[in-house]
């Protein structure tokens, strides 16, 4: 006998993201980091992500599905933040080359 293939709706189960907020882009003060409780550590250009993402994970119990797009943006700022390190350290290794 043939199996025919289960319809999509039955063979994957789909998880609603949730997001609290649209993902920021303004710069947070040294006052908002310190009463978000930030640690030292973590008050850097992609702060103004952190917080909320740090909000969205506590409201949500730290699921890991959820908060999905906060945490991407929050990853994708740190390595374009690291990309930019670097090459302000390659153009002053020329600098001094030279």
């Amino acid at each position: 006998e043939e199996m025919k293939a289960a319809p999509a709706s039955v063979t994957r189960t789909t998880y609603t993201i949730m997001t609290h907020t649209e993902i920021p882009t303004k710069a947070v003060t040294r006052e908002e980091m310190k009463a978000a409780r930030l640690p030292q550590a973590f008050r850097d250009s992609c702060a103004h992500i952190l917080i909320p993402l740090d909000q969205c994970r506590k409201d949500c119990f730290w699921l890991p599905w959820k908060c999905t797009d906060l945490r991407h943006a929050y990853e994708k700022c740190q390595y374009e933040d690291y990309l930019r390190r670097v090459q302000e350290k390659l153009e002053l290794q020329k600098t001094q080359v030279e």
